[in-house]
This record gives C-alpha cells, structure tokens and sequence, in this order.
C-alpha cells in the first residue's frame, strides 16, 4: 500500500489507499512530509521524507503508515532485524562479528547498540500470563542521574525470569 520514489536523494514514501485510522474516513487532505532517517537492507541509512494526511471528517492528523518497512519508533527495516536475528539463531554469532559481516558483505554501518537492542528485543519479552515465577533471575543494574528532578541518582534495576525467557 505505499508508494516509494526517490527525487533529490531523498525518498519519498505515501499511501496508495488512505483512510482515518480513527474514523476510517475516505476524505483527507494532504498536509506535507515530515523527516526520518531509515537504514534499509540495499541502501545503507537514508533520509525519506513519510507524507502527513489530516481527516476532513474527525480532524485527526496522521501519517503513512510504514509498518511494513520498520517498526514504530525504530530506524533500522524489518528485513535489516531479520537477517541480524537469523545470523544470531545460527549459531549465537557475537554482536561484534554481525557488526563486522553487515559492513563487509552489505555495506551497511550498524551499530553495535542497534544490534544489541534487536536481540535483545528478540530474545527478551514481557509475558503477562505466567502465574508464578521460576525463580532463576539474571538482572542488570543501572544509576541514572536525572537533571530535572534536582539532580539526584536513581537505580533502575531490570529483572529477567531466565526459564519463562520474561522481563
């Protein structure tokens, strides 16, 4: 459902069929772009410009969906979190050495960070319906100093149950 062209080095991405995620309406104005960087599989990091639409019926402002591309609130492509998720399940390949084989095979320059929060999100799920707890934990402990809040410490401590694989 979307229309992808590139015109100044930049691309562009739209809906063919548009329609209020709210009130499903078929009646919307185009309002402009807004800007966001993607690092997609053939091309490396680009800038694409993702069309704004506003509902003539409810006033709700919204944007093309791209969901089919990347996930809300990631830059790195679903194909991208594919391929480093099926190098990690082959044979627990270190984050370094994916790293290292998207950069020689690809061309592509992903961080180690982006790599991490991937498996980590693979791995790593919140389940709200197991009962009672194996008590087998790993945790990871971190100090975060917050400046609005008159600059004291806080310790956020997160805490896996290791045998139901769950935050």
């Amino acid at each position: 459902n979307l229309i992808v062209w590139k015109s100044n080095n930049m691309y562009h991405l739209k809906q063919k069929r548009v329609y209020c995620p709210e009130c499903y309406s078929k009646y919307i104005n185009e309002k402009g772009y807004y800007s966001r960087s993607l690092l997609l599989m053939d091309f490396g990091l680009v800038d694409c410009k993702i069309k704004r639409y506003k509902c003539k019926h409810c006033g709700k402002d919204f944007s093309a969906d791209i969901s089919s591309i990347v996930k809300p609130n990631f830059t790195v492509s679903n194909e991208v979190m594919n391929i480093v998720e099926e190098y990690y399940s082959i044979d627990f390949t270190s984050v370094r050495k994916i790293r290292e084989f998207f950069e020689k095979v690809h061309g592509i320059n992903i961080s180690h960070q982006e790599i991490q929060d991937i498996l980590v999100d693979y791995h790593i799920h919140f389940n709200p319906n197991i009962k009672e707890y194996s008590g087998y934990y790993a945790f990871d402990a971190l100090w975060i100093k917050i400046k609005d809040i008159s600059d004291k410490y806080v310790f956020l401590l997160a805490l896996v149950d290791v045998c139901h694989d769950t935050i």
